[in-house]
């Protein structure tokens, strides 16, 4: 079974493969290079591929993406983890970041510098659409629900599913600063959709992390912040240790409904 589904990630990967190559032709044929644009366009494309691929192979995307109905209590435990998990895992890179910061510091800032440029060179609200809004929904069709979603129904081992998938979606970004967050992340989308056996809870997750994200670059953006070693030190303790922490309730809870269901 481990086989059959790596055949089928594959094929996701390769229609994803497809989806890029086509929209950047579109793009150089039009001469229309905003970034968000060809980013919606590419996931248009890939969407249309992937219900003609899941169709001939007699999938129901919605039942293998869990579109199931959830509660406001449901939505109040995922914006508190993702919000805990945001600040432990920017609390664990910025204390790794002092400890190797010839390596991390210039990786960091390249990310930083080549979103700051998006910001500067396309329309404000265009890119809070792309990343607050459509990023989260593609992003979670495609990688949770479709990627991690055929891999469990074929019964791989969890752990190697959950990899997998994180795995992918971190190299997706193209960046390796943004691509090791976007690995952790990957881990606690997967989690949280194979807990609560819907998906609208992992795209709801991935909007919080995406919002805090966007609002810190917009605060980088139109501050010129200084950086201190100790107040550094303090605030990465502080952001890891309360971010751990926080992650106890709605993790526990979510487990809960695992074991209930």
């Amino acid at each position: 079974m481990t086989l059959s589904a790596l055949k089928d990630v594959i094929n996701y990967i390769g229609l994803f493969i497809l989806s890029s190559i086509i929209m950047g032709i579109i793009s150089l044929i039009s001469g229309k290079d905003d970034a968000n644009l060809i980013y919606i366009g590419m996931f248009l494309i890939y969407l249309c591929f992937a219900v003609i691929y899941s169709k001939r192979k007699k999938i129901n995307i919605f039942q293998l993406c869990n579109f199931r109905k959830i509660t406001v209590k449901d939505v109040i435990f995922t914006v508190i983890l993702a919000i805990s998990f945001e600040m432990a895992i920017n609390g664990i890179l910025g204390a790794l970041e002092m400890g190797l910061d010839d390596i991390i510091t210039p990786i960091r800032k390249n990310y930083e510098d080549t979103i700051l440029r998006e910001l500067k060179n396309s329309n404000i609200f265009l890119v809070f659409f792309t990343i607050v809004i459509a990023a989260p929904f593609f992003e979670e069709i495609t990688f949770r629900g479709l990627l991690f979603g055929i891999m469990l129904r074929k019964q791989m081992n969890l752990y190697l599913a959950l990899i997998i998938q994180a795995l992918v979606f971190g190299l997706i970004h193209l960046d390796l600063y943004q691509g090791i967050f976007a690995f952790f992340c990957g881990i606690f989308l997967a989690l949280v959709l194979y807990w609560t056996k819907s998906i609208l809870n992992s795209i709801i997750f991935h909007t919080t992390v995406n919002a805090i994200g966007f609002s810190a670059m917009l605060l980088i953006k139109d501050n010129n912040l200084e950086s201190n070693f100790l107040e550094d030190i303090i605030i990465c303790t502080v952001l890891s240790v309360v971010g751990l922490a926080l992650m106890y309730l709605p993790m526990k809870y979510f487990y809960k409904m695992k074991v209930r269901n």
